[in-house]
């Protein structure tokens, strides 16, 4: 089972726990800041989703996928 993110470029998640889902992030945050910031933990660096409002900009929303194990 997947659901879908909204807005331009959706990405197509698992809802099998594998996803940390962040809100009321800074809008200037990067992947860098998030992979920073759950150090540790086993996030996929490169399955790092910065959500965007339609028009582009950062909407302070993250979803990220763990690594499994």
């Amino acid at each position: 089972m997947v659901s879908e993110m909204a807005g331009a470029g959706s990405t197509a998640l698992p809802l099998d726990g594998s996803v940390v889902k962040m809100k009321g992030l800074p809008f200037k945050a990067t992947t860098e800041d998030v992979t920073k910031f759950y150090q540790g933990f086993t996030l996929k660096a490169d399955n790092i989703y910065l959500k965007r409002h339609p028009d582009g900009r950062p909407n302070g929303e993250v979803c990220s996928r763990r690594k499994p194990g």
